[in-house]
């Protein structure tokens, strides 16, 4: 007996097949994003959540086992390359970017500001 599946069947069982549960820590809670590529999985937790201090906190998972770092370690991984910016107790400011972040997207990074001329003796 020749049977066809229903397309809607196949798509949940393939993308099943693909993705993997990601299981935060449970001393963090719910991440408020989660990158993950090949068994790697950066959770990123905002803290000072809204206000001008927020800031990142990045927890970088191999397998769902969490991978510690040191301040200023640099790691290749199939998500980009992450840099380490040390605990949460050392940060210096309440809106640093601590624990794991790409490089390209941390928040404690001096930006360049635009000028804007300054206007002085302006009459009407």
């Amino acid at each position: 007996m020749n049977r066809m599946w229903p397309a809607w069947l196949l798509v949940t069982l393939l993308v099943g097949c693909t993705s993997q549960t990601v299981t935060p820590p449970p001393r963090y809670g719910q991440p408020d994003e989660i990158l993950q590529e090949k068994g790697w999985a950066l959770l990123i937790y905002h803290t000072q959540k809204g206000t001008r201090s927020e800031g990142r906190h990045g927890v970088l998972l191999h397998d769902n086992q969490e991978v510690e770092g040191t301040p200023g370690q640099h790691l290749q991984t199939p998500l980009g390359t992450l840099t380490h910016h040390g605990t949460q107790d050392q940060a210096a400011h309440l809106w640093d970017t601590t624990g794991w972040a790409l490089r390209e997207t941390t928040l404690s990074e001096p930006r360049p500001r635009e000028r804007v001329p300054l206007r002085r003796n302006v009459t009407r």
